[in-house]
Formats: C-alpha cells, structure tokens, sequence
C-alpha cells in the first residue's frame, strides 16, 4: 500500500474485509447520500474527497466508467463492475449536472470524521445497533485496496481501481486495463457477499489471467505471429 501512504505521509489502520463487508451491508440499505458514498467506498479503493468532487458527466452509464480529476489535473480512467455501476447509479439518481455527492450549498461533501459520524448515526436507524469497530475513509480505503492485492489481483489493477494510475500510465491499452478492472471489481464484491454477476467462474478467470507474468502483447507475440 506504499502508493496510498504517499498521498499524505499518514499510516491509517486498515479497515477488515470483514468489517468493510459489515459496512457495504448496512450502508447500502440507505438513501442518505453520505451512506451511498460510503456504499461506494466499500467497493472501489477511490479516494473520498476526489469521489465527492468527481462530475456527474464523468461516470459514462454506457460504458461504467468514471473519470476523475485529481487536484494537480491529471484524469484518472476508473472502469467499474456491475456492483460498483450500480451503486454509482443510485447515488447520481438521474442527475446530468453538479458534482457527484455535494451538501445544501452545491460543494463537495468533505469526508471527514464528523461525515463517518454522521453515517454511523444514520445506519443506527436498521435497528441492529451501532457498529462494533471504528472506521474512517480512509481506513476504508486502505483496507479495500489491500483486501484486493491480498486477493492476488495485480497491483496495476489494483492501482488503477484507486485512481492511481493516470491515462497516459503503463504499457497496455485501456481496453486491457478496464477489462480486468471489471473482473476484479466484481471478485471484490463478492468478497463482500454483495450479489454479482452470473459469469462469476468468467471472472474468477480473468482474475487468474491477471497472475499470468507475461502481458497481452508478448502473449500475442509468442503465438507465432501467424495470421
């Protein structure tokens, strides 16, 4: 997790797969927008603040993918799985415009410590009492991040699901990069035992060719060339 520890110099605690799966079950049963963005995080390694602020017209509904900008400029292609897409999905809830979670005067919402408060007031409304573990975004975020690379996701997918790889990065096509995105998206949310696709064995697949150690392009060379 070096690349995240880079971002601000801070070591946080890493949030359990099981506690992150605790989180993704009880925040997903709720309409606050705080709630759907922590229903996000749960799922994708993003940053907070850099999901908060993220437009809209980012998020292609064709295509799930979300481009985001960081604060020095550089944009960041994020290809989601179907678990991910949805939840994207229901926090946009048919919006064209604006950022995609912002307060009451159109800014951002900040993902502090009085937001983490503020959900783990609102998931005390299912009735199943307060959460048995402290948690923070940012501890979400590492702990996502680390529940997929200890998964044996590789770590430029890993990377690229947390918006840490830009689009000019890496040897490969996007095509390749969003593919197996996609794949591990979807393996992670099954981690979390939140329902994925049919083609889960089609998945589990992709996730072994992503342990392969030659990339597509020298694969395709060693076939022979032939046409």
């Amino acid at each position: 997790m070096d690349r995240l520890h880079m971002e601000d110099g801070q070591h946080p605690f890493v949030l359990s797969t099981t506690h992150i799966a605790t989180l993704n079950r009880r925040a997903s049963r709720c309409d606050h927008p705080l709630a759907k963005l922590t229903t996000i995080a749960t799922l994708v390694p993003i940053a907070a603040h850099v999901l908060t602020a993220s437009k809209v017209r980012g998020f292609d509904r064709r295509t799930d993918v979300l481009t985001t900008a960081a604060p020095n400029g550089w944009l960041t292609s994020i290809s989601l799985g179907q678990a991910a897409a949805a939840a994207m999905r229901a926090a946009i809830e048919g919006r064209t415009s604006g950022v995609l979670f912002e307060d009451i005067h159109g800014a951002p919402i900040a993902p502090d410590a009085d937001a983490v408060a503020y959900v783990d007031d609102l998931l005390l409304e299912d009735g199943e009492g307060p959460l048995p573990f402290a948690w923070s975004f940012r501890s979400l975020r590492e702990g996502v991040f680390a529940g997929m690379a200890d998964g044996g996701v590789r770590r430029d997918i890993v990377e690229a699901q947390a918006g840490l790889r830009h689009m000019t990065d890496g040897k490969f096509s996007d095509t390749f990069l969003h593919l197996h995105e996609r794949a591990a998206s979807d393996w992670w949310a099954a981690q979390l035992g939140v329902p994925v696709p049919a083609t889960i064995e089609v998945i589990r697949s992709s996730l072994r060719q992503l342990r392969w150690k030659d990339g597509p392009a020298k694969r395709t060379k060693d076939r022979g060339g032939a046409a």
